[in-house]
């Protein structure tokens, strides 16, 4: 199967605050017919719904990451593609935390990953900093009547499984491979984080995962800000940071 995929040709790039901790991405694209993806920091995070739309929301907790719009095919907008983007769009600033989650067969579709962190002070805050859902909705799960019976392994049907090679290698079961998703955080305190992934189950349980320590490293002072140019139909202000 051949896919369409591209960054070429998309610029025109924004990113406005629209309240409630969203942002809205705007861009302009050229490549007609396709669909779009955005990434960040190398995560497929969205996907357009039809070829015109040029527009999405950007949670705001994902702050200090760097974005990047593709153009796809529309069979394939939900396929990640991010091996096929530059090293540029996995960068990722010292203060952003990143946990790749393996998306297993055994979680259940309404179980979630929450990121824990204890702000540099040495107790683990149970207000989670991030939560995600292991089975988004329009993401296959292969479990038991939930794909073409009798065609997988004992207590999952198959077709829809990520092959060996299709997906994380070793991540899953024997002959198989795993789909991974990643949950990431901009910390505020500079310094030691003990940072704990938490899996909370549909009904009100949970299980958590190791301490990971991270070093958040603070972004480096501005040494000066200018004023470029203003646009008074866009209220856009243009600033010069050094």
């Amino acid at each position: 199967m051949t896919i369409t995929f591209t960054t070429d040709n998309i610029d025109s790039f924004d990113a406005r605050a629209v309240g409630r901790g969203l942002w809205e991405v705007t861009f302009a694209s050229a490549n007609a017919g396709l669909h779009h993806q955005l990434y960040a920091d190398g995560e497929l995070l969205a996907a357009s719904d039809t070829p015109s739309q040029r527009r999405f929301l950007l949670d705001g907790r994902c702050r200090g990451r760097r974005v990047t719009i593709a153009a796809i095919d529309g069979e394939n907008r939900w396929t990640d593609m991010s091996a096929s983007l530059s090293a540029e769009a996995f960068a990722r600033p010292g203060w952003v935390f990143a946990a790749t989650v393996v998306r297993g067969i055994e979680h259940a579709r309404g179980d979630r990953v929450a990121l824990l962190d204890d702000h540099a002070t040495g107790t683990i805050d149970p207000a989670p900093l991030a939560i995600a859902e292991y089975w988004p909705d329009g993401t296959p799960r292969w479990a038991w009547g939930e794909d073409h019976f009798g065609l997988g392994g004992m207590g999952f049907d198959g077709t829809l499984a990520p092959g060996l090679r299709d997906g994380a290698f070793g991540a899953g079961q024997f002959g198989l491979d795993a789909e991974t998703f990643v949950v990431s955080h901009a910390l505020a305190e500079a310094g030691a984080h003990q940072l704990r992934l938490r899996t909370l189950t549909r009904d009100g349980g949970h299980c958590d995962g190791p301490v990971i320590t991270f070093v958040s490293a603070p972004p480096l002072p501005v040494a000066t800000l200018e004023a470029l140019a203003y646009n008074n139909a866009t209220g856009t202000l243009t600033l010069s940071l050094t």
